[in-house]
């Protein structure tokens, strides 16, 4: 029975795997990379590439393998440099807390990412490795800054005992993950032993007894260059391979992708034709563009919708069940094509107070990555809210809706409706931003809105509880003017 996997870990990885491919490794790398990638294309999981200048083959793997977060770093032109130097650059662009170190031989048969990082989700003040150390080694990306990083050696595989025998005397305990044992395939070169027995007593007094910290390690950024950087870059293959998913797409110019936003709307819509102008009025003030997926629509909504702000809007098929998992994740495809720094999920149906709307002031929370908005549905009037439902506070419910842009990013759920609308919940915030949600303020919409759901989760056991609440007759109301 395969064990349960923890949902905060697969939400958000917050690992950067460092890979040095030289010029003779990267056949080897690109071929070891086709088995790995499904394992390194997960949320929160970045791939950075270490190389020396005149290395440009691997230029080719974000078009290869468009759907990973790549930085791509040369560093240096001596194509002799050492290992610990390249690895002490790959440190300085790493976004992650978590490091992962990993050999271009390596070839993962199963989420050995996973295990180590499960490792490490309740122990930070801890690293972990595989019982071939010489593969896979994760540690905090500040701790392995604090204690030097890495340092020359004449046999690049005692950088990885020598790194953890820094870490166990920065006082970081060391994690054993038999569990991922048969996760890799490796040779007899990668024996714990191997190249161990010719050692001089000095060398082997530097490894088991080095200084914490060595000057001649330090990095300095003139040294290298940047080939690629999935935070400024997108491939070709990215844009053609998303784009190709959909009926037909409308692009407010070519240089969409290559300009810079601060945050971006995506919205989702089905036979909107009454709410697609006034929604995307409301947004033209709060945010800096919008991307708009049509499900189908068969009221003309899709040739309704123009706005200056919006930025693309695709058609796709409508799949006959409401599929509000499979949309938003179609939406962070397209997201993942735009330099943003934030994006925000909005329906057609809801709209900001305005007295509690200041979204560009949440994007200086820095310390945030996830932000929750408080959400009410107005029943019967514009100006009262339902307060006797069986979620959130007297009526007050908090949803994740925006968060910071990590790339590549993919909402993992069991259930197509009724689940957390951002793809992690990493350094969550709660806010004042209040969302009114029109979609049940008269009779008409709460039995159009119980029609939508009960075929597809008739018990409720997707939302939680009972679709009933719906067609109550006696209820508790509340004044909006009271929340603001």
């Amino acid at each position: 029975m395969i064990p349960k996997r923890h949902k905060y870990i697969v939400d958000f990885f917050d690992v950067s795997i460092l890979i040095l491919v030289n010029a003779e490794k990267v056949d080897t790398f690109r071929k070891n990379f086709y088995i790995n990638h499904e394992y390194l294309r997960q949320n929160g999981i970045e791939v950075i590439i270490i190389s020396t200048e005149g290395t440009n083959r691997v230029l080719l793997l974000p078009d290869e393998y468009p759907f990973i977060n790549w930085k791509i770093i040369f560093a240096g032109g001596d194509a002799a440099k050492t290992s610990a130097v390249k690895l002490n650059a790959g440190l300085q662009y790493a976004s992650h807390r978590y490091v992962l170190i990993m050999g271009p031989d390596t070839q993962l048969i199963a989420d050995s990412v996973y295990e180590l990082r499960h490792r490490l989700y309740h122990y930070p003040q801890s690293f972990a490795v595989l019982p071939l150390p010489y593969h896979l080694l994760m540690a905090e990306r500040t701790t392995l800054q604090a204690i030097g990083g890495f340092r020359e050696w004449d046999d690049d595989r005692l950088n990885n005992i020598h790194i953890q025998r820094k870490l166990e005397l920065a006082g970081q305990y060391k994690f054993m993950v038999a569990a991922a044992a048969d996760s890799l395939l490796a040779t007899d070169a990668d024996r714990p032993d191997a190249g161990m027995s010719d050692l001089s007593s000095r060398q082997l007094s530097d490894i088991l007894y080095p200084k914490r910290f060595d000057p001649r390690n330090q990095y300095h950024e003139g040294e290298c260059s940047i080939g690629f950087d999935w935070t400024q870059d997108k491939s070709v293959s990215a844009v053609t391979r998303v784009l190709e998913k959909f009926e037909k797409f409308t692009t407010r110019s070519e240089t969409i992708f290559q300009q810079q936003y601060g945050i971006i709307c995506l919205l989702q819509i089905r036979n909107e034709a009454d709410n697609i102008p006034g929604v995307l009025l409301h947004l033209d003030d709060l945010c800096d563009g919008i991307i708009l997926l049509d499900d189908g629509s068969t009221d003309g909504s899709y040739e309704m919708a123009d706005s200056d702000k919006l930025l693309i809007k695709v058609h796709k098929s409508n799949e006959g069940i409401f599929n509000d998992l499979g949309n938003r994740n179609l939406l962070l495809q397209l997201a993942y094509l735009f330099k943003a720094e934030w994006f925000f999920f909005i329906d057609a149906d809801e709209r900001f107070d305005s007295r509690c709307s200041d979204l560009k002031q949440l994007t200086q929370k820095t310390n945030a990555d996830t932000i929750a908005f408080r959400i009410v549905h107005l029943w019967n009037t514009a100006g009262r809210y339902r307060k006797d439902i069986p979620e959130g506070n007297k009526g007050v419910i908090y949803r994740n809706r925006m968060f910071r842009n990590k790339g590549f990013m993919q909402i993992a759920s069991e259930r197509e409706i009724h689940f957390c609308a951002t793809p992690f919940k990493h350094n969550r915030h709660r806010t004042r931003v209040l969302l009114l949600h029109y979609g049940l303020i008269d009779e008409a919409a709460r039995m159009k809105k119980w029609a939508a759901y009960f075929p597809q989760d008739a018990g409720g056991g997707k939302q939680g509880y009972s679709y009933d609440f719906l067609l109550d007759k006696e209820i508790e109301l509340g004044n909006i003017d009271d929340l603001v």
